[in-house]
């Protein structure tokens, strides 16, 4: 486990699936990959993952607060490149958590994680345009946008737009030392 900033993380256990599976049928609009999935698509995903737990290329971290008692969220880190220390990231708080103001504390506390414990040295993510929370607790997380990839992503019959971000450990480190910083 790791904790910062009153959130810890845990990795995803294989009694989180059910969790994760109710994300994906109320959250697809706001994600960039839709999954249609049932539990047996879920546990096979899960037995996928990496087995290499010192070098994983994908990690599924499950974001809980000492107030709540089950998990609020999940940082989801992917496409690790171990040899130049970068990694893209994505995080959701779950919908009974939305407007508790979790997600900046979750995106601070995955990202520190990155630099952290995986000793990386930039995190990137993409956000739709539509999703206003999530851009700006990636901006509250240190994240800048570096661009736009026009209408990727097909969601309800239109084409959306996908913002590029990115947080470089310097940057974040600056960031969290700057004293009774509002995130």
């Amino acid at each position: 486990m790791f904790q910062h900033g009153g959130v810890i993380l845990r990795k995803l256990r294989r009694e989180d699936l059910p969790t994760l599976l109710d994300l994906k049928s109320e959250s697809w609009e706001t994600t960039h990959h839709v999954t249609i999935a049932n539990m047996e698509d879920q546990e096979r995903w899960f037995d996928s993952l990496d087995d290499n737990v010192h070098t994983p290329r994908n990690l599924m971290l499950m974001a809980h607060s000492p107030k709540v008692v089950k998990p609020f969220g999940i940082y989801k880190i992917s496409e690790i490149d171990w040899a130049n220390r970068n990694c893209f990231a994505a995080w959701d708080v779950f919908k009974e958590f939305r407007g508790k103001k979790l997600g900046k504390p979750l995106v601070i506390a995955g990202t520190a994680f990155c630099f952290h414990v995986l000793n990386l040295w930039r995190v990137g993510c993409e956000i739709l345009e539509t999703n206003i929370a999530s851009q700006k607790c990636a901006e509250a997380a240190g994240f800048q946008r570096e661009g736009l990839k026009r209408e990727s992503v097909a969601k309800l019959g239109k084409y959306l737009n996908s913002g590029v971000y990115g947080v470089l450990e310097r940057e974040f480190s600056a960031l969290q030392a700057v004293p009774n910083q509002v995130h």
